[in-house]
């Protein structure tokens, strides 16, 4: 048999919950005393009672659990608490509009005087701080009524609105004010006067005061369920949170935190009730908004991981361990993906990234840097991206088409049941401080692609639509990756033409790698034989190891994602500056750097500008945090000019085999007439110096001795003719 439910004596709890609050000094509390006087000197506007100091004295656990399972019911009873206890200010206060009212209302009998909730200048607040969050999709019946945690992020919410908790009516016949309470969205204005005119059988009518009713700030979030806590395959839930008071202030979209509340159903008023059905829709009512800043300090880090993390700090004194170091964490991403050396230190280095920096007349540095991947499909691109959003704090995988409606910055909609505008973020405001992983980058909608180049350079986007101004924060790294068009990379095309992107938002990354599929017997090999090791394997879901470090299924040491995490998050700690000895060696490396690029031609593959020297510089404090040092060293710098040489020769080498495999194609003596061509149609004249074409020729690899043969053929068939000396060609066609 179920035993009888009994319903709580509020005016005992209230009495126990006095002698709590009055005895909590004795017990070591202060902070209800300095709460307390602090509202009697209308500094704060709000008495928080954490049930924790509650349960740490055994009088008084049974009543901190009656108030978790029932904390709505106990917030008018703790006011009550409250008012009794307030002591009297310690500062000169200023009179407001409250006070003149009640003071006029003292000693008036002709007069109804104001109810203890709007005399009050403070919310109550229930918290419990070692409250363990609750999952969204656990939410049940269980939980209606009882404080409840809750984590996710904030992908929709209203402008801040007042709100009517006490309506104030005035009598204009007798004088009378009337007060009403407004306990739902929803309430029926009075209308007769219920004070002298109802003695004298008199019908007053009442009027409403807005200057003396009592107004909330209101808010709407629709909070959604954090990638990590959404099952494979599952659409992540969300729900409607509502936030009074001083938190709804604290909210806004696109960010991470944690509500503190009750889960209730929703009630249907007017014709609604009327069409009510079974199905209830539930609500959470916040009284919290606390901030969650997910990070890699943040996470829960064991005794091993500790001790594994330790280990490799001690190994970076000088810059060879630190290198072994450098390339044991680069080994550690993305362990079951082949070869990508460069590539993966790449992706470290994103990962830790550098040191954003604020200047003088408040213009920001960024320290987060964006890469792109490009090449042919089946190269493993979308398995990176995966790894990093899943491995990383923060982390949001989404497609360039994936994201419609919202796309990757934000967008202002209509919300149907209120037809209110609403703030939506999309995956870059949503990975704020963490990496945005963007799949098929070529593929994005035209609105984000204008829009993204804000969010990459000065990481904020610019709202200015259907009357809302804002400006929201995108502190996010980008890592794209883009297919070519077609299917495959087109040797004869530059990276802008292959992916169809502009050069103005290409040059916004730091790092672009050109992944190609090549035929290489010997790498080819390596591969089958790494890809048929891995199917030798056991499957490391299935295994119930959590060592901190392991061998990878090439046979070298890697490092666990938990000890890969605490590593990186000691190294974000640093904030590593450049010193004086050293500017010297960066400015000739970029002069260097421009002027090779000027030789080569201005193609975008060979470009070097401004961002490319901030990108050496952000490379190059990553390292020195890798290196858990505050000072970059010359290895620093060198390490990053490396990495940005390789990518581009990644580009150049690309074009290099273009040209031999067109070489193999066509004869030689075609393709040295085709340059003759070239120089005669560039200059204008049908005589064609032979010294002009030596460069290409050098360029292509041919000797004098095949520009000798191919002219004597041309000759022949009286195309071409040249002096005794072969110095100069002329066309006679």
């Amino acid at each position: 048999t179920m035993s009888k439910v009994e319903r709580p004596k509020y005016t005992e709890e209230r009495v126990l919950t006095e002698k709590f609050i009055r005895e909590s000094h004795t017990l070591g509390i202060t902070v209800y005393k300095e709460q307390l006087q602090s509202i009697a000197n209308r500094e704060t506007k709000v008495f928080e009672l954490d049930l924790k100091d509650m349960e740490m004295s055994g009088d008084y656990m049974e009543l901190a659990g009656r108030i978790e399972a029932n904390s709505r019911s106990y917030v008018e009873e703790i006011a009550k608490v409250v008012d009794n206890l307030l002591p009297y200010p310690t500062v000169d206060i200023e009179p407001d509009i409250w006070d003149t009212i009640n003071k006029a209302r003292v000693g008036d009998e002709d007069i109804n005087t104001l109810p203890a909730p709007m005399r009050r200048r403070y919310d109550i607040h229930i918290s419990k701080s070692n409250l363990l969050p609750t999952r969204m999709r656990s939410l049940n019946s269980n939980y209606i009524g009882r404080l409840t945690k809750l984590r996710g992020m904030i992908t929709g919410c209203t402008v801040v609105k007042p709100r009517l908790k006490w309506a104030t009516y005035f009598c204009e016949q007798c004088g009378w004010e009337s007060y009403q309470e407004v306990a739902s969205n929803q309430f029926t204005p009075e209308v007769q006067c219920k004070g002298k005119c109802k003695e004298n059988g008199n019908s007053g009518k009442l009027f409403f005061q807005e200057s003396g009713s009592r107004f909330t700030q209101f808010r709407e979030l629709r909070l959604q369920e954090l990638p990590e806590e959404v099952p494979q395959g599952c659409v992540p839930r969300s729900i409607k949170v509502v936030v009074e008071g001083e938190a709804a202030e604290l909210s806004c979209s696109g960010s991470s935190v944690c509500v503190v509340g009750v889960y209730l159903p929703e009630k249907l008023h007017g014709y609604k009730a009327l069409l009510a059905t079974t199905v209830t829709n539930a609500f959470f009512i916040a009284t919290q908004v606390i901030p969650d800043k997910r990070s890699y300090n943040e996470q829960v880090i064991d005794s091993s991981t500790m001790e594994a993390v330790k280990q490799l700090t001690e190994e970076t004194t000088d810059w060879d361990d630190a290198y072994a170091a450098y390339d044991t964490l680069a080994r550690s991403i993305a362990p079951a993906i082949f070869g990508f050396e460069d590539v993966k230190k790449s992706l470290l280095l994103q990962l830790v990234g550098g040191h954003t920096k604020v200047l003088d007349g408040n213009t920001k540095q960024r320290g987060d840097m964006h890469m792109m991947l490009m090449g042919d499909p089946g190269v493993a691109k979308s398995l990176l991206l995966k790894w990093i959003a899943t491995t990383t704090p923060r982390g949001v995988y989404t497609t360039g088409k994936g994201s419609s409606g919202v796309g990757l910055t934000a967008a202002v909609v209509k919300d149907p049941h209120t037809a209110e505008v609403a703030l939506e973020a999309g995956a870059l405001v949503l990975a704020d401080t963490g990496v945005c992983c963007i799949d098929e980058f070529d593929k994005m909608d035209e609105h984000d692609r204008t829009s993204i180049h804000e969010a990459m350079e000065q990481q904020s986007i610019s709202i200015a639509k259907s009357g809302i101004v804002t400006t929201l924060n995108a502190r996010a790294s980008i890592l794209a990756a883009a297919n070519p068009i077609g299917g495959s990379w087109k040797l004869g095309k530059t990276a802008a033409e292959n992916i169809n992107m502009p050069t103005s938002l290409l040059s916004r990354f730091d790092v672009m790698w050109l992944l190609l599929d090549e035929a290489d017997s010997e790498r080819d090999r390596r591969l089958a034989e790494f890809i048929l090791r891995s199917h030798q394997q056991q499957d490391s879901s299935s295994s119930s190891s959590s060592s901190s470090s392991s061998s990878s299924v090439s046979g070298e040491p890697v490092l666990s994602e938990k000890v890969l995490q605490a590593y990186i998050g000691e190294a974000k700690k640093i904030q590593p500056v450049l010193p004086p000895r050293l500017v010297d060696d960066v400015a000739k490396l970029y002069v260097h750097h421009r002027t090779a690029a000027d030789q080569q031609g201005q193609d975008f593959t060979t470009w070097v500008t401004p961002r490319t020297l901030l990108s050496i510089l952000r490379l190059a404090q990553a390292l020195a945090r890798i290196r858990l040092s505050s000072t970059i060293c010359k290895e620093d710098i060198d390490e990053a000019a490396r990495l940005m040489t390789q990518c581009k020769e990644s580009l150049l080498k690309a074009e290099e085999k273009q040209t031999n495999a067109w070489k193999s194609r066509v004869p030689y003596t075609q393709a040295i007439f085709g340059m003759l061509k070239e120089v005669r149609d560039k200059t204008g004249s049908n005589t064609v110096k032979v010294k002009d074409i030596q460069p290409q020729l050098t360029k292509a690899g041919y000797t004098y001795e095949k520009l000798r043969e191919t002219i004597n053929i041309y000759s022949q068939v009286s195309v071409l003719i040249s002096d005794k000396d072969m110095t100069e060609v002329t066309f006679l066609q």
